[in-house]
């Protein structure tokens, strides 16, 4: 049997173990003592002191690597804050251009609303400017139609409507209306050598007329509406 060999796991402290060691005695371990040798109490107590040492060692081993551990995990967490404030930066940069884009944006959305009503307005205004317009042009195409019409009148009222007829019109009129004296003059007894000759001066003396009507008008005869 080891003298407190099974007792080293209680204690955290080697140390304060070996202190709280000499206050008491247990019956078994008192027995013991009085049955083993100086050396052996000697042994046991020097093989005590080393599985002290050795928890010792151990527990520091333990509190290293947790220390360690601890100033890693504090690095980390250094780094994370620092992260975390890098971010907590770039998102409030990143709402205020949100914001400046959002005002931006409602700021040209006004200024197109702005330019459609104008447009609108501009749009209006055309629309009755075209509509005067029309109106405008109807009535003088009125106008002008009730001028014409009442100078062809006048004209036809003061005999000035012959003009209207073309030149070979007139020349066929003419000559129907040679041929119907002709056949007057036969039927009264007229010789037809006499009346094919006054055909032939009627019809110089009407191209003659012609050409002079033709030199007054300034042109060419227009032709009838």
């Amino acid at each position: 049997m080891k003298l407190f060999a099974s007792g080293l796991s209680s204690f955290k402290d080697p140390a304060g173990f070996l202190k709280r060691s000499d206050d008491f005695t247990l019956v078994d371990d008192d027995m013991h003592l009085k049955k083993v040798k100086t050396e052996e109490v000697f042994d046991t107590l020097l093989l005590s002191n080393f599985q002290a040492y050795q928890a010792t060692l151990h527990l520091h081993g333990r509190y290293k690597a947790i220390n360690d551990k601890s100033v890693a995990l504090r690095k980390v967490g250094e780094a994370l804050k620092a992260e975390n404030a890098k971010l907590s930066a770039e998102k409030s940069l990143v709402e205020q251009q949100k914001a400046a884009l959002e005002e931006e944006l409602k700021n040209e959305r006004a200024r197109h609303q702005a330019e459609v009503a104008r447009l609108n307005e501009a749009a209006g205004q055309q629309d009755k400017t075209i509509k005067a317009l029309r109106e405008r042009a109807l009535s003088i195409a009125v106008e002008a139609v009730c001028k014409t019409r009442a100078g062809l009148f006048k004209e036809y009222l003061s005999g000035d409507h012959l003009k209207w007829i073309p030149q070979t019109m007139q020349e066929e009129i003419d000559m129907y209306e040679v041929m119907q004296r002709l056949k007057i003059e036969e039927s009264q007894g007229v010789g037809v050598d006499g009346d094919v000759q006054n055909v032939d001066e009627n019809l110089g003396d009407d191209a003659s007329l012609d050409k002079d009507d033709a030199a007054a008008t300034d042109g060419p005869p227009q032709n009838g509406l």
